[in-house]
C-alpha cells in the first residue's frame, strides 16, 4: 500500500475540519511495466473506512452540508460523518481523517512490513 499521510495546518485545505490527509500517490512499477494511480489502494481503503466508521460524503459535498447546517438548520448534525471524508478532484486520492480515525487505520493499514 503506498500511502503518506499529512498533518494538517493553515497551508492545506480542510484543516479546519480535519487534522490528516491520507494521499495515495500515483506511482510508476518500472521493473514489471506498470503504472498505478492509488485508484485501487483508495477504493480499498474508503470501504474499509465506510465499514468502520460509516459513510461519508466526499469533502467538498459536506462542506456545503455544513454551511447549509450552520445557515438555516435545515439538516441533522449527524448526517455528517466527523470522522473522515474524501476526495477524488484532479485525479488526486485523498482520504481526510481525525485522530481516532487516523490511529485505526494505521493499525489496519501498517507501512512497517
Amino acid at each position: 500500500m503506498n500511502f503518506t499521510i499529512t498533518k494538517l495546518d493553515r497551508r492545506h485545505a480542510w484543516h479546519k475540519q480535519f487534522a490528516y490527509m491520507i494521499e495515495f500517490k500515483k506511482r510508476s512499477d518500472w521493473a514489471i511495466g506498470r503504472d498505478s494511480t492509488g485508484v485501487l489502494e483508495f477504493d480499498q481503503c474508503r470501504k474499509w473506512f465506510n465499514q468502520s466508521w460509516g459513510w461519508s460524503q466526499d469533502v467538498e459535498t459536506r462542506n456545503e452540508m455544513l454551511k447549509t447546517i450552520t445557515k438555516n438548520g435545515l439538516c441533522n448534525l449527524e448526517d455528517i460523518n466527523r470522522f473522515w471524508s474524501y476526495s477524488i478532484r484532479y485525479g488526486e486520492y485523498r482520504i481526510y481523517v481525525n485522530d481516532a480515525a487516523l490511529t485505526m487505520f494505521k493499525l489496519k493499514w501498517s507501512q512497517d512490513v
